[in-house]
């Protein structure tokens, strides 16, 4: 189908199947004008389309889209919308408590409050979904001011390792007692000297309906002196507790406050804590301070002579493959002159024996009945002929081959080469018939041989 595309006030006329997708629709627009998919504002199609619905579909009554980019500002009004939600989520647990309480009785306005379901608070909403809400969110609020640990597990290892006391919070969003606990924490810790006072501890929070709550009890029924003092199976809500480390790694609680729990009342327990555990703990901290720097010290030490040990060993091979290379290629260049010199001395001596062979086989004798006439095919196709007197013994011929460029050209021994003759066929070699002369090797007149 044939439609027309307006981008910046040029409409651009576009054929397009059918079929087409909204959502590949706004892909091939991607391509066609560069407004990436999250940036298309698209004027033309119904509103509530998906992109699963057809262009040709939607178009129904029209063949105008008008296509541009989202405005900026929009975007950016959207972004501090959400940010203000996030802000009147942490905002000060005082207004919060004081504006859902005068909502719940009527004595104000609606106060701009979410909950963790982004529901909007105002005066239908239950006296319960109001508590859950609050609870969502000052639990929230108190985790971040106390840096709470997620886990029961990872929260009693650091107070064991550190020395630590270890706060406990267990609490439920919708139980009323609860919130107002969490609330009067929230209110209470932004008091820099009670900030600074629970700093000295640990703290581990959960509500009793999660899984770390069930951790919690696991524990507690491992440890009979734990639960001599709490009743896990019937909590009274809230309940904080604080655990102090003692020998053997074990954690001894401090009487809890359960059910009511106030302000003064919590503060009032941690101080007691350090009155009464503070000076044994610095002392164990301190203690344990140095057992670790001394554990630290060792390992460095023992870290140290291992890269000692291994910068020595690599050394050592280190050391032995250069003087095996050394070696090595000492025997190699031995080799290579070994061989050059063979090769020369060979040389030498086959220059020599040339010189005397050259001396031995004197001049060619003129044609005669006492003459043998050699002609000598080489491998090359090339060939030479002499003669030779028929009392000459056969290693005369060598000789001769053995003076002629040619034949040294292709043999670096003459001497191994052999001598073939056709017909009647033979094959002579200096070694087995060298001694013979050539009227005794039936050689008389004119000869052929192949060199071979």
């Amino acid at each position: 189908m044939l439609i027309f595309v307006n981008f910046n006030g040029d409409p651009v006329p576009m054929q397009i199947p059918v079929d087409i997708t909204i959502g590949e629709f706004k892909q091939l627009m991607q391509l066609q004008f560069g407004v990436q998919v999250g940036e298309q504002r698209i004027e033309g199609l119904p509103h509530g389309c998906g992109d699963g619905a057809e262009v040709g579909t939607a178009m129904a009554d029209s063949d105008m889209i008008t296509l541009s980019r989202m405005d900026y500002m929009e975007e950016q009004q959207r972004a501090e919308e959400l940010v203000s939600m996030e802000e009147a989520r942490m905002m000060g647990s005082v207004n919060i408590i004081n504006s859902l309480r005068n909502l719940r009785t009527g004595t104000s306005g609606t106060p701009q409050f979410f909950g963790n379901d982004e529901t909007f608070i105002d005066e239908s909403t239950s006296d319960a979904q109001v508590d859950s809400a609050l609870g969502e969110s000052l639990s929230r609020i108190v985790w971040t001011q106390l840096n709470a640990q997620p886990s029961i597990t990872t929260a009693l290892g650091d107070a064991r390792r550190n020395r630590s006391p270890l706060i406990c919070i267990i609490y439920s969003v919708s139980n009323l007692k609860s919130v107002e606990m969490l609330g009067m924490l929230s209110h209470k810790l932004e008091d820099p000297e009670n900030k600074a006072l629970t700093n000295i501890f640990s703290t581990w929070m959960a509500d009793v309906n999660t899984a770390q709550y069930d951790a919690f009890l696991k524990i507690i029924e491992n440890n009979q002196s734990l639960q001599d003092q709490l009743s896990p199976h019937t909590p009274q809500i809230p309940i904080v507790a604080v655990l102090v480390p003692v020998s053997g790694g074990e954690m001894k609680l401090v009487k809890p406050l359960i059910g009511n729990v106030l302000g003064d009342d919590f503060f009032n327990t941690l101080l007691h804590v350090i009155a009464d555990h503070s000076d044994r703990l610095d002392i164990e901290r301190a203690a344990t301070e140095v057992s670790e720097n001394k554990q630290i010290k060792d390992d460095i030490s023992e870290a140290l002579q291992q890269a000692m040990l291994e910068d020595s060993k690599k050394e050592a091979e280190e050391r032995d493959r250069s003087q095996r290379e050394e070696r090595e290629q000492e025997a190699a260049e031995a080799a290579v002159r070994k061989e050059q010199t063979e090769i020369l001395e060979k040389r030498m001596k086959i220059e020599e024996r040339r010189e005397s062979r050259l001396v031995g086989l004197g001049i060619e004798p003129a044609a005669s009945a006492d003459t043998v006439e050699l002609m000598v095919k080489l491998p090359n196709g090339s060939g030479i002929t002499r003669r030779f007197q028929k009392t000459n013994k056969l290693e005369t011929v060598f000789w001769f081959l053995d003076l002629h460029e040619d034949i040294r050209e292709q043999f670096e021994d003459t001497d191994t080469c052999k001598l073939v003759m056709t017909y009647p066929r033979k094959s002579l070699d200096l070694a087995t018939h060298g001694a013979l002369s050539l009227v005794d090797l039936s050689l008389t007149g004119k000869v052929a041989l192949f060199v071979q």
